[in-house]
């Protein structure tokens, strides 16, 4: 019997492959999920990347940005795709490359790995939504792989500079000057 879940978690999927395809990867898709990979995408140069789209929110869940993966495999060609899904709706979806999932999420005895966004601390006492804001939507990771691909070997790296791309995307209203983010991170610490 399919569940209204599994309805809305396809539903994501389908959202990331369309997204995929407008930016001119090609998605491929398995025909059994036995090994965690709900898509392979061809991208430039024909290198092939294996994806887990995971989406948090649907049927009506309040955990929009908590996702779990069971068996996560650690590589370079690897990605995890996390969708927002408050309500069933496809919102944000965050980007990251294995490496850096496995980075930042907790563990339990048994290898499941949890990454939540909106709780934990990580760096300057910054929520992980905040520290983790340049995988957001950052679908080049994918697209134009080869242009990431050395950064991958150290996460922190990627994420200072993701994080320095999403500072010179925001709109002015969400930006905030030097002296007023060292105030926020010393309240803080």
């Amino acid at each position: 019997m399919t569940t209204d879940r599994q309805v809305q978690g396809k539903k994501a999927e389908l959202a990331v492959f369309g997204e995929l395809l407008e930016r001119g990867a090609l998605p491929y898709l398995p025909l059994a999920d036995v090994e965690g990979v709900d898509a392979i995408v061809s991208v430039e140069g024909g290198k092939l990347l294996r994806l887990q789209v995971k989406a948090r929110g649907v049927s009506g869940g309040r955990d929009s940005k908590w996702f779990r993966v069971q068996k996560l495999v650690v590589a370079d060609d690897f990605f995890v795709l996390c969708v927002e899904a408050p309500q069933g709706v496809v919102g944000d979806v965050w980007v990251f490359p294995s490496v850096v999932f496995d980075a930042y999420a907790t563990r339990d005895p048994k290898g499941i790995r949890d990454l939540k966004l909106d709780a934990g601390v990580r760096k300057y006492g910054q929520p992980l939504y905040e520290l983790l804001c340049g995988f957001r939507n950052r679908w080049e990771l994918i697209t134009e792989y080869g242009s990431y691909k050395e950064l991958l070997s150290n996460p922190e790296n990627l994420e200072d500079i993701l994080a320095m791309k999403e500072a010179l995307e925001a709109p002015e209203e969400e930006t905030m000057t030097l002296d007023e983010y060292e105030r926020r991170r010393e309240a803080r610490v």
